[in-house]
């Protein structure tokens, strides 16, 4: 029977004392020595971590559930990451191989690489290596001094390592860098405009301070209170979606909401459910993206209140529907957006198929035409569109920034149409540009074995760059995918790979993705793609 308490003392007194702050294994089970915020220890089996509240299982078999802020600072930290430890491990670790690899081709100076360290160091301390995490972030500080020292990110750099030597031993030292460096970002944070991705960080850093200085000095922990709050309330940012639907009829499924006026789709939502199965397997984090309560855009704002059902879980939603009905509804959605490129873009979207992104970062899945005319998937346009950019917007799900690396999402869309129909439906793969923008190819493979046969090799920096592209170059990012995905180690680096484009707001050019994916150079990469395409793993 679980039993509420204000404290540990109760547990304390008892003797269930340990010598260090660890995890270790214990019998195939964790035990965690816990200490409180006058240093008291407690070994205990973390049983559940559920929102500010813990519950733990003493030694005597007996339960108890705890608040989070009963422990120490380092202690919390732990207790906040548990439910997540197994994927903030494998981020960590792709996070770490993202600053090498960017460090190999630009530098130990570069901008963007210093970027990259800093979401490296963030990732040691969410794993609790906090003595490697001290290393790194005292590199990555003395590196921005000599670089952009006022730059915002030079000031986080010095938060967050203040903040991994609190967590080692609380002293002046750590305190000051902690305290200078979110000092330093709240004067420097109106210089960048606010943008999304820096507001969610600003919101976790104004809850360290506000955490820290509660247990540490609580005559000062008003402001930062006030600080947290106001940044939580501006992450926290919740509006009704900007796509009226009407009377639209809603389907539910685990993972969607299906919005069409036709009643004959199920064939649609039994598609987009084995398509997010798929996927699962490929994005580490899709599981957590939409745990019950737990979803959050790229940007960390909730998503609209009509994507959750009534229990609180998230639903992707899908429109399908003809472009009759869809021009208003994209129409209205188009009037309110201010930026000119993000309509136009949108507008286009709203004119053709594809998914939608609204101004809070949002994704919102739109199929031009028409479901009452399903028959054979073979010959239907909207069925493909649907494998083909589900995945391709649940991926953009799973990155920070509005963008995301196109070779990547377009390949992903290119290999579901394959794996889920054995055909596809889409524009560029026969190497002839249709100007309905489809186009129906039962066999990929030929097209891409002929292409290269041709003596056409791949150009890996059109591909992963883009900019002037070619209509070949699509076809090679479907064949690129499925070289990734073709051998269980690739898997894991292209996993890693999606993970580190979340942490990171720049993405990788063709020499770091060859680097990455264990390629001396984009041209060893690119006759590896070539041998593949005319390989008998290809037909697979």
């Amino acid at each position: 029977m679980k039993k509420n308490i204000p404290n540990l003392s109760k547990l304390l007194v008892m003797g269930f004392t340990g010598l260090t702050l660890l995890v270790c294994s214990a019998i195939g089970q964790e035990t965690t020595v816990l200490m409180d915020a006058q240093g008291r220890e407690l070994q205990a089996r973390i049983k559940e971590v559920v929102n500010n509240e813990v519950t733990i299982k003493r030694t005597d078999g007996r339960l108890f559930t705890v608040p989070i802020a009963t422990f120490d600072l380092r202690t919390q930290q732990i207790l906040r990451n548990w439910n997540e430890r197994a994927i903030l491990k494998r981020i960590a670790r792709a996070t770490l191989r993202a600053v090498d690899v960017r460090q190999q081709v630009r530098g130990k100076s570069d901008q963007q690489a210093l970027y990259f360290r800093i979401s490296a160091g963030k990732a040691m301390i969410d794993v609790n290596n906090i003595s490697g995490a001290i290393k790194h972030l005292s590199e990555t500080t003395e590196l921005w001094r000599r670089s952009k020292p006022a730059d915002w990110a030079a000031h986080q750099a010095k938060h967050l390592l203040g903040y991994a030597m609190l967590l080692e031993k609380p002293g002046p030292e750590g305190e000051k860098l902690f305290v200078e460096g979110m000092e330093g970002m709240l004067k420097s944070q109106a210089d960048l405009g606010s943008p999304k991705g820096v507001t969610l960080m600003m919101r976790e850093a104004a809850e360290r301070m506000f955490l820290y200085f509660k247990t540490k000095h609580p005559e000062q922990s008003a402001r930062w209170k006030q600080e947290n709050e106001k940044f939580q309330a501006q992450v926290q940012l919740v509006e009704k979606s900007a796509l009226n639907l009407g009377r639209m009829k809603k389907r539910m499924t685990e993972h969607f909401i299906l919005a069409s006026p036709y009643s004959s789709i199920g064939d649609y939502t039994r598609t987009a459910e084995k398509t997010w199965q798929k996927l699962a397997e490929i994005i580490p984090t899709l599981q957590n993206d939409f745990k019950k309560g737990g979803f959050r855009t790229p940007d960390g704002q909730n998503a609209a209140k009509d994507q959750y059902d009534e229990n609180g879980q998230f639903k992707f939603l899908l429109v399908l529907a003809d472009r009759q009905t869809i021009d208003p509804i994209a129409g209205t959605y188009i009037k309110t957006i201010s930026d000119r490129k993000k309509r136009d873009a949108a507008r286009d979207l709203a004119g053709i198929n594809g998914f939608i992104e609204d101004e809070q970062n949002r994704f919102l899945v739109a199929q031009v035409g028409d479901p009452k005319e399903y028959t054979d998937p073979d010959n239907n346009f909207t069925f493909h569109r649907l494998i083909h950019n589900v995945p391709a917007a649940l991926l953009k799900l799973t990155i920070r920034t509005t963008q995301d690396p196109h070779w990547l999402s377009s390949g992903i869309g290119y290999h579901f149409e394959h794996e889920l129909t054995g055909t596809a439906s889409v524009h560029y793969v026969g190497m002839d540009y249709v100007q309905a923008g489809l186009r129906r190819n039962t066999d990929w493979h030929r097209v891409v074995r002929n292409l290269r046969n041709s003596g056409t090799l791949p150009n890996m920096r059109r591909m992963i760059w883009g900019g002037d592209r070619k209509a070949e170059d699509y076809g090679y990012m479907w064949a690129l995918v499925e070289m990734l995905l073709s051998t269980p180690e690739k898997q894991i680096l292209l996993g890693d790979f999606i993970l580190q484009t979340r942490q990171n707001r720049t993405f990788m050019n063709e020499k770091e993705v060859a680097l990455w994916f264990g390629y001396e150079d984009p041209e060893a990469m690119s006759r590896a793609l070539g041998i593949f395409v005319l390989s008998k793993a290809f037909e697979k």
